[in-house]
């Protein structure tokens, strides 16, 4: 049933909903007929109704919003978080002053009269990347404002939200470490130490960083001892633990593994006092639907997922020595975390086995003593400490397998295949760990050897990041790898790569790239290469003579330790990167500085259609690019669609079948131009842009077929 309810709760598609009912049905008939218990019927009654019970209220936008300090942050007068209207909660964002900064930093108020852009909150416009919409949908929300203006009212807030904030408030003053971790095991929540989070994530024990029935177990633990200690009665230690339950929930902001763990322990102490006869097994269905019923959408949540399958694995397994059932637990796991997360550790079992009683036995009591003032600085260094070998551990891969994304329907066949494998053939003794194996590695096989090569345009926003691969023995190009605009801002910013093109290239089971191609200087377009080259490696990098004397360009790799190859190119060049893909050089003719009239102009020839990309080159140098009589099927429109490129004459000569634009949503410059769409148009030309498309994928494969592909819509033709 729980796969059945993840099944139908993801689904996208017409399939996927029909998969979903079929598993559910065959589930249903099978437990039905095989138990026949009333609390089978009861499970299937509240799981039914949640899973049709998933209609979120609308905003209403004549109604005041009311915000909480402990649900938003504020920054250099920007605010983001959430804001509520009645049980409603919304995200929120945008600048406010001076004044109403300091009101959301001392308490809560209401926003009246209030004007913003209200829409739904946007899906990911890449592959792989963060589904920020699936998350919030998962809590419930599904509105976005951008606030302009409003009229700030100070009111009175409950005393559990200013409790939290004062709780904030303290953890946020601790250092570095303490700060993380007490921020984890107390709130579920810890953003500023990304690379602690990492660290634990590599090494495959990253759920003893977040709130599940682990801590709600020591925790029950810590206060059934205490109370035993003080002759508290049963009754009176469930209730202080059901109160600090509720208390962590809340603090949590409900995150699913301390839910499920805290449903299920109000179940089993129910159980103990009034002897219903419920086994392991019912309780953790019925935590389910209880769970599905507060939260319909619970399992569009990644931890939510892992957590149920943790807990029923641990159920499948109870009779398993411990090294037996952590091998078991993490090939139950795997598809959920290859889907999402793209890779796993091989080790996990062995670092399980020294990090959990490390993590339990040393990083929880040194944390919460550290909240004691005048032992701060002391846990502080200890926590540095051992963190420093916990990192030195993860910096040596050990294990780790960059395994690439599985695709929806390959998740879920590995995963319903693994519980059948461990319900029914496990306790069969010969062949028994053989075949799960051999299912991943054709997965492997197939995402590291693919039948098809591709051209994808990744929406990097205002700016030109293009990935190029070739099938078979997988050979991996990037055009370009895009990069924000500062305009003045003396902050640095994350770089744009991290969240679009590296998330990608992970999921295609890219951990290296053959080659990288720099159009010119401009920040949009090389911006993020010195983060490209310091999270991946490069072989080979390709640009226009005259770059590599660029300061700019020379800041770019100044200061790394890289095997990178530099190879200046020029007109006439000719590589032959691969039998399915040879690069042709077309400009620049000599060496510039690097400026858009030096930008390098690629033709790339593959077996199905040939490909040319301009850069950022003007009018007047695409006329010679004319005289040299190019021609190809598909072109990418030079400088984001501007006026200033993109002459009929060159579009007249070049016969592309199709035009590509990637330019930003709603930029500053107006890319496409007007002008430039116009020309389109009285060629008759088809043109796609990433703006309104998201990310856009050619594909061809080994047997002359090829298509199209688009995140966010089909384009008009």
């Amino acid at each position: 049933m729980m796969l059945a309810a993840f099944v139908l709760i993801v689904a996208s598609n017409f399939w996927q909903k029909i998969i979903g009912y079929l598993i559910l049905g065959g589930g249903l008939l099978f437990a039905v007929s095989k138990f026949r218990s009333p609390w089978l019927l009861l499970s299937v009654i509240l799981l039914g109704g949640s899973l049709h019970y998933h209609q979120i209220v609308q905003l209403q936008p004549e109604q005041p919003l009311i915000i909480y300090p402990d649900e938003i942050e504020v920054t250099d007068h920007f605010m983001h978080g959430l804001a509520r209207q009645d049980q409603l909660q919304v995200r929120i964002y945008g600048k406010v002053d001076a004044e109403t900064e300091h009101l959301l930093k001392h308490g809560a108020i209401k926003l009246s009269n209030w004007e913003g852009e209200v829409s739904k909150i946007q899906p990911p416009r890449n592959r792989a990347q963060f589904n920020y919409r699936r998350y919030s949908l998962s809590q419930g929300i599904a509105d976005q404002v951008k606030l302009r203006t409003g009229q700030t009212t100070v009111v009175s807030w409950p005393l559990a939200h200013r409790l939290k904030f004062k709780l904030q408030q303290y953890l946020s003053d601790l250092p570095p470490h303490l700060c993380f971790f007490a921020s984890e095991l107390l709130l579920a929540k810890a953003d500023d130490e990304v690379a602690i989070k990492d660290n634990y994530r590599q090494l495959g024990v990253v759920h003893l960083l977040s709130l599940s029935g682990l801590h709600v177990s020591l925790y029950c633990l810590l206060v059934t001892t205490i109370g035993y200690r003080l002759h508290f009665t049963d009754e009176e230690t469930t209730i202080i633990c059901a109160c600090l339950l509720i208390c962590g929930i809340f603090l949590s902001n409900w995150q699913p593994g301390f839910v499920r763990a805290g449903i299920s322990y109000g179940i089993k102490q129910v159980r103990k006092f009034r002897r219903w006869p419920l086994a392991n097994c019912d309780i953790l269905g019925l935590t389910l639907c209880l769970h599905l019923c507060l939260q319909p959408r619970l399992f569009l949540n990644v931890g939510a997922q892992l957590s149920y399958l943790l807990a029923w694995g641990l159920q499948l397994t109870a009779d398993r020595s411990r090294w037996q059932q952590g091998l078991c637990l993490n090939l139950l796991i795997a598809p959920v975390l290859l889907a999402n997360f793209y890779g796993l550790n091989l080790l996990t079992c062995l670092f399980n086995l020294v990090i959990v009683p490390y993590f339990n036995c040393w990083v929880m009591p040194v944390t919460f003593l550290g909240l004691i003032p005048g032992l701060t600085s002391s846990c502080e260094w200890l926590l540095a400490a051992s963190e420093k070998i916990v990192a030195k551990l993860a910096a040596a891969n050990l294990g780790w397998i960059s395994f690439g994304q599985l695709s929806w329907w390959q998740e879920l066949v590995l995963t319903g295949l693994t519980l059948y494998w461990l319900i029914w053939l496990l306790p069969i003794k010969h062949k028994k760990w053989q075949w799960p194996w051999l299912l991943y590695l054709l997965c492997f096989l197939s995402l590291h050897f693919p039948l098809h090569g591709q051209v994808t345009f990744i929406d990097v926003g205002q700016g030109d990041s293009i990935l190029l691969t070739t099938p078979g023995k997988r050979q991996a190009y990037l055009i370009d790898t895009g990069g924000r605009l500062n305009f003045g801002s003396s902050k640095p910013r994350p770089a744009q790569l991290l969240q679009t093109t590296l998330p990608y290239l992970k999921a295609q089971g890219i951990t290296k790239l053959d080659g990288v191609f720099l159009s010119h200087q401009d920040a949009d377009h090389i911006g993020d290469l010195r983060a490209l080259l310091k999270k991946m490696p490069v072989d080979h990098l390709y640009f226009a003579a005259g770059l590599d004397k660029n300061p700019h360009f020379q800041r770019k790799l100044a200061g790394l330790k890289i095997k990178t190859q530099l190879h200046p190119l020029l007109v006439g060049d000719c590589l032959q990167l691969s039998p399915q893909l040879q690069i042709k050089v077309l400009w620049p003719q000599k060496p510039g500085p690097g400026s858009n009239e030096d930008s390098l102009c690629l033709l790339a020839q593959f077996p199905q259609a040939s490909w040319l990309f301009t850069g950022d080159l003007d009018r007047e140098h695409e006329k010679i690019l004319v005289k040299a009589g190019v021609q190809a099927d598909y072109l990418k429109l030079g400088h984001h669609g501007s006026k200033t490129a993109s002459d009929p004459e060159f579009l007249k000569a070049v016969k592309p079948k199709r035009v590509f634009i990637s330019a930003g949503v709603n930029n500053r410059y107006g890319h496409p131009h007007p002008e430039t769409m116009l020309t389109l148009r009285k060629l008759g030309l088809a043109g796609d842009n990433t703006a309104e498309c998201g990310m856009i994928s050619w594909t061809y494969d080994l047997f002359h077929r090829e298509r199209f592909s688009y995140v966010l819509k089909e384009p008009d033709s």
